[in-house]
């Protein structure tokens, strides 16, 4: 067990970045089960249209996340990643106010576009340049750390929904996306400290 989670030193910086994916996919993948039908009571909109939303989110960030990915090589982690959650969460506030159809898939495809810089394809480029020679178990790691995810999204999210709407907890969701998931990122791939097998 302690092989597997050896990161050469750099298991805070893998946990921090499982931490980040934890509120991510949290924020982007579960919120909708649980305040899509809020949505729907609210608006009449359809319950077809309403999840489409995420559907139009899932393909652009399949269309764009190998170019993440790609920049990510290029350009290193922390950019790319920093700007995916600040686009992720203009989508989230874009939402919170929306009424009309349009804008509302409108902000879901911003969202989308912001998933697809900094949740898989990004995080594991960035560990590529991390971990090193560790990369697949680091890979391993973040994927056990962000599996977590649905364990605490739904009960919070419902604990919420007690005190507040949809509105309420796409904002909520937005503000820890910039306030929590930011600086855990700029933790893990922050560029000036150097792999420990590098001289």
């Amino acid at each position: 067990m302690r092989t597997i989670f050896s990161f050469h030193g750099l298991g805070p910086r893998v946990t921090a970045l499982g931490l980040a994916q934890i509120i991510k996919l949290g924020v982007l993948y579960y919120t909708l089960a649980l305040i899509g039908s809020k949505i729907i009571v609210e608006t009449n909109w359809s319950e077809g249209f309403v999840y489409s939303g995420f559907a139009i989110a899932t393909l652009l960030m399949g269309i764009f996340g190998p170019l993440s990915g790609r920049f990510v090589d290029r350009h290193g982690g922390l950019a790319v990643m920093l700007v995916g959650t600040v686009i992720s969460a203009c989508g989230m506030l874009i939402l919170c106010l929306t009424h009309h159809i349009y804008v509302y898939l409108v902000a879901w495809g911003i969202m989308g576009l912001g998933m697809s810089a900094y949740l898989y394809d990004s995080s594991f480029a960035s560990l590529s340049h991390l971990a090193g020679p560790t990369t697949r178990r680091a890979i391993s790691g973040l994927t056990l750390v962000a599996g977590f995810s649905s364990t605490f999204t739904w009960p919070i999210t419902s604990t919420l929904l007690s005190y507040t709407d949809w509105r309420g907890i796409v904002f909520i969701d937005a503000v820890v996306m910039i306030c929590v998931s930011g600086p855990l990122i700029a933790f893990a791939c922050e560029s000036h400290i150097h792999h420990p097998l590098q001289k």
